[in-house]
């Protein structure tokens, strides 16, 4: 455990700077001035505002992928990080480092711009999280919705000349070879717009009315 222990998490006096407060070890407050802070630590999050619980599964995924294995103990410690009543990213970082070492100041930082979007967010929810889970919906959507069916050319001009065999069978009329391959090349000819379409294609009314 580090040196700041679980328990003592929650005990951070309202106007005491970290380098003040006594319980952190001479050893903490080294690490503290060995930080350069990014900007975002200086701005205030208030933790009312912020939907936690959507924060949640973030600081989850997060974790697991740092670690490489979910850690119960260290994700619940990080939740209950979030359940004070002022957050403070330099005492979250010195909590977090001997967890998750080099990695604490990535994580610290991450989630605090996490926190400040969310406070300022409708439901307290952060844009980032809303946006990943629309597209989350979008990819779950992609997967189980069946491919359309294509059609090729050559397909179509068969199809065609299949209904119009059929449509002959049906009505007892009589279609020669010459008709079936010139309304084959009138359907690929219509398909790619190609110009002038064969006559028959025109007066297949017209043959079928007589």
């Amino acid at each position: 455990w580090p040196s700041s222990t679980m328990g003592e998490a929650g005990g951070y006096f309202r106007g005491t700077s970290m380098e003040q407060d006594g319980r952190f070890s001479n050893k903490d407050k080294k690490l503290l001035k060995s930080y350069k802070f990014p900007q975002s630590f200086n701005q205030k999050v208030d933790i009312k505002k912020v939907n936690v619980d959507a924060v949640k599964p973030w600081i989850t995924q997060q974790v697991m992928t740092l670690l490489g294995f979910e850690d119960d103990v260290l994700i619940n410690y990080v939740f209950g990080q979030l359940e004070e009543q002022e957050v403070d990213p330099k005492r979250m970082l010195i909590n977090l480092t001997g967890f998750l070492e080099a990695d604490a100041m990535k994580f610290v930082t991450e989630l605090w711009e996490l926190l400040l979007s969310a406070q300022d967010s409708i439901g307290g929810i952060p844009p980032s999280i809303i946006e990943a889970k629309k597209k989350e919906l979008l990819e779950q959507k992609v997967r189980t919705t069946p491919a359309p069916t294509y059609f090729t050319v050559s397909t179509l001009a068969r199809l065609c000349v299949s209904l119009l065999l059929r449509f002959s069978q049906l009505h007892s009329l009589r279609v020669c070879h010459r008709t079936l391959v010139e309304v084959e090349i009138a359907t690929r000819a219509f398909i790619f717009h190609i110009t002038p379409i064969p006559r028959s294609f025109l007066c297949l009314r017209l043959c079928f009315a007589g």
